[in-house]
């Protein structure tokens, strides 16, 4: 039996940038290799990296993470990007955010940073099984 306690508390950075550059965009090499330079500047280690391309244009860039994920989505024909850093433990997002923002160069930031793992409170609402955008219910 493994006795290795991993953590589930974390942090998820959310970012909406407008305004990128369309090549930058577009490119998804650069782009991934910008990722991994992020991952390690925060502590975090790459272990696997994931690119689909769409059509005509654009990229999902996943990267998973031993302490959880980092996320590009670019649309840019729109000049939007979509980026998602969650890590639990002892990683960095606000770094990794910060080197992606320093490459992609927003016009727009649109920032959250959210707190995951942590469980619901004692006596908290049952959940029903039906979600609803909006809804906050503890299990």
């Amino acid at each position: 039996m493994d006795s290795l306690v991993h953590e589930t508390n974390g942090r998820l950075v959310m970012l909406d940038l407008w305004g990128c550059d369309f090549e930058t965009l577009n490119n998804f090499a650069s782009l991934s290799s910008e990722a991994k330079v992020a991952a390690e500047k925060a502590g975090m280690n790459v272990l696997a990296i994931s690119v689909v391309p769409f059509v005509p244009q654009g990229y999902s860039i996943v990267l998973t993470l031993s302490e959880s994920h980092l996320t590009i989505h670019t649309s840019p024909e729109q000049g939007y990007a979509a980026i998602d850093v969650f890590t639990c433990g002892h990683g960095k997002p606000h770094v990794a955010a910060n080197h992606l923002l320093a490459i992609l160069k927003p016009g727009q930031i649109l920032a959250k940073v959210i707190q995951r793992g942590e469980q619901a409170p004692a006596g908290a609402e049952g959940f029903n099984g039906n979600f609803q955008s909006g809804s906050t219910r503890h299990a």
